[in-house]
């Protein structure tokens, strides 16, 4: 556990103060009323008796006072519960305390909840990539922090997206794209030895009509942004998923369920590694196992390195993460053998610890494209994506919600991105063989004549 920071004593101290400040001002409310009473008695009775009061603390409750009077003759009917009412409030029916010390209590205690009673783990970036229909087939790093797992400690995450995909061009290219696709994957990761992890993605694709056309368009005329190609198509429609160059067809994509795209693996090691921070490099490859006719992989092989660096900007508060990759395809695609040239992608995000089991995320995400010299905004161009959610823990595992909003040109990227996810963390013990310390010869003495 780390450290309370001073401002933490601090706040504690003040609670602490509140509570016997507010206890002493009763019990001096309750002298004030008992000599009062007692002179009222002793002016109409002429007895010159003077209560004594004394406090003492219930051990069966940290917060109860009791008064205990001696003299009570000298109290008219009455002035005893007045007395005891004015040091704790304490009813006769059912204990309740003072309304101030009560109030002063609620305040106390709601400041202190907000305070962090242990060392709040991040749980790292919403892993958003790129989900354009047509750039997606090639390797994306997801985003990611630089921390890897332990050594033996595994995590198994299962991540559907669903992405509204609405987009044409009317140049040299010619391209209609009107659908939702849904991309499911489910990636597993491990740590080896000390500062290696290892991990694999296996995505699988749906395109239909979806369900989010009604949705978006409400909150485009909310915000009077709406995209005049909506009108051209029915919500929730296939509209179609076809791209051509001069009469010939560079992808074509079909209404289909459930099918497998390109498999990736990926390795990332600690390079740098402090109290509040860490920097990782990072490598992957993707294997062409979906299939090209129908736009569900790319068909060529992908290699990607880069680099995932966290700080801790705010400490127990606000974490800070940074992504930086380049990939580049080994190879040509379509039909029209169109050459790819090596790619960038970039992320920041920040996530902010609302609680032990919640977090809040904001994230800026950066894609260039492979393609060059097409002159067309749906092969071409910078994606430039904002991502907002929230992440809660369930013990070992952890659900997540996200959407992914376009800010660059409509028909570059998705319009927008739906994302939950389930992830799963264990840790059955390191995989790497104990080492055991030399064993030492036990020296004989010599013996003596």
């Amino acid at each position: 556990m780390r450290q309370r920071p001073d401002w933490y004593q601090c706040a504690r101290a003040a609670a602490t103060r509140a509570s016997a400040a507010c206890t002493a001002g009763a019990l001096a409310r309750a002298r004030a009323i008992a000599v009062s009473s007692s002179s009222a008695a002793q002016r109409t009775r002429g007895r010159t008796t003077t209560p004594t009061i004394k406090h003492a603390r219930n051990t069966s409750h940290f917060r109860e006072h009791r008064l205990f009077l001696a003299g009570t003759s000298a109290i008219p009917a009455g002035a005893e519960a007045r007395i005891v009412g004015a040091s704790c409030r304490i009813c006769a029916n059912n204990g309740a305390v003072s309304t101030r010390w009560y109030v002063s209590w609620v305040v106390a205690t709601f400041f202190w909840s907000a305070l962090p009673a242990a060392a709040l783990e991040p749980q790292g970036p919403l892993p958003v990539r790129n989900f354009q229909p047509i750039r997606q087939i090639f390797l994306h790093f997801p985003v990611g922090a630089a921390k890897v797992l332990h050594d033996g400690e595994a995590k198994l995450s299962v991540e559907t997206t669903q992405s509204n995909v609405i987009a044409t061009d009317h140049g040299r290219i010619q391209a209609l794209l009107k659908f939702e696709q849904t991309r499911t994957a489910i990636r597993g990761a491990l740590g080896i030895g000390s500062g290696w992890e290892v991990a694999f993605d296996l995505p699988f694709l749906s395109r239909f009509g979806g369900f989010l056309d009604p949705v978006i368009d409400s909150t485009e005329d909310l915000f009077g942004a709406f995209n005049p190609e909506r009108k051209l198509f029915p919500n929730n429609s296939f509209g179609g998923f076809w791209v051509s160059w001069d009469g010939r067809v560079l992808f074509h994509g079909p209404r289909q369920i459930l099918e497998l795209g390109d498999l990736a693996f990926s390795a990332q090691r600690e390079v740098w590694k402090h109290k509040r921070g860490h920097l990782a490099g990072r490598v992957a490859i993707e294997l062409p196992t979906g299939r090209t006719s129908a736009v569900w992989g790319s068909g060529t092989v992908d290699l990607g390195a880069g680099l995932a660096l966290d700080y801790e900007l705010w400490p127990e508060h606000v974490w800070l993460y940074g992504n930086l990759g380049g990939i580049a395809p080994l190879g040509r695609v379509t039909q029209a053998r169109l050459a790819l040239d090596p790619f960038l992608q970039q992320a920041v995000a920040f996530e902010w610890l609302w609680s032990q089991r919640t977090s809040l995320f904001l994230q800026q995400e950066l894609y260039t494209s492979p393609f060059r010299g097409l002159h067309s905004s749906v092969l071409e161009g910078t994606i430039v994506e904002l991502a907002a959610g929230l992440s809660r823990r369930f013990g070992p595992a952890a659900v997540w919600i996200a959407g992914v909003d376009n800010v660059s040109g409509v028909a570059q990227a998705a319009d927008f991105s739906l994302m939950l996810g389930v992830h799963l963390r264990w840790d059955p013990g390191p995989l790497s063989a104990p080492q055991l310390a030399p064993c030492r010869r036990r020296q004989l003495p010599a013996n003596r004549h």
